[in-house]
């Protein structure tokens, strides 16, 4: 079921566009959504603060790489 919805998707051209950007947007807010709860807990627990600043990297790449194929 899902192969199909993914071969229609990118058989629209409009559509397949209209992914990738909501997956790019979906990517970025998150990343900075993390970040600023990174910056947030690194006085408070800056271990975890570290923890998510990398995985806030993690989720920007993949922005980035998304962008990139756009």
């Amino acid at each position: 079921a899902m192969r199909q919805v993914f071969e229609r998707i990118v058989a629209d051209v409009d559509l397949h566009w209209a992914t990738m950007n909501l997956y790019y947007y979906s990517e970025f807010q998150g990343a900075k959504g993390i970040e600023s709860l990174a910056e947030r807990l690194a006085d408070t627990n800056p271990q975890l603060s570290e923890q998510l600043f990398h995985h806030a990297d993690d989720e920007f790449r993949h922005a980035e790489m998304i962008a990139d194929i756009m």
